[in-house]
């Protein structure tokens, strides 16, 4: 009598110690998978933002150059400058809905969006 409900009682840890290996390896590659998905999005936008720089760069200096004979080369800098610093203040000012917005939404379907789950056996 006793000697089988000691059985069943071990065969139940036992079962209860494997569910909770393996919800800690599910967790495990959860967060692997959450991380490897931020890393190569960092990646790519850093990338993306240093090409931008870099062409925003030569295509200023295409426009200062063309609108140096209409206005002469230092007022074309001065347009140029006064271009970029508008453009600026403008992200600055739309910063919430541009940038932390959809920073944000990013983050939190990535980070608490449930995957689906397969079923158990």
């Amino acid at each position: 009598m006793f000697g089988s409900k000691l059985n069943v009682y071990q065969k139940l840890l036992e079962e209860g110690r494997k569910y909770v290996e393996l919800q800690i390896d599910y967790a495990r590659l959860t967060g692997t998978e959450k991380l490897s998905v931020m890393g190569s999005t960092l990646i790519i936008l850093i990338l993306c933002m240093m090409l931008g720089a870099g062409a925003f760069f030569y295509f200023s200096f295409a426009v200062v150059y063309l609108l140096a004979p209409y206005v002469g080369l230092e007022w074309s800098y001065a347009i140029v400058g006064a271009f970029c610093l508008l453009l600026a203040g403008i992200i600055l000012v739309f910063r919430k809905p541009m940038i932390i917005n959809p920073v944000t939404r990013f983050l939190s379907r990535l980070l608490l969006d449930e995957p689906d789950k397969p079923e158990s056996l």
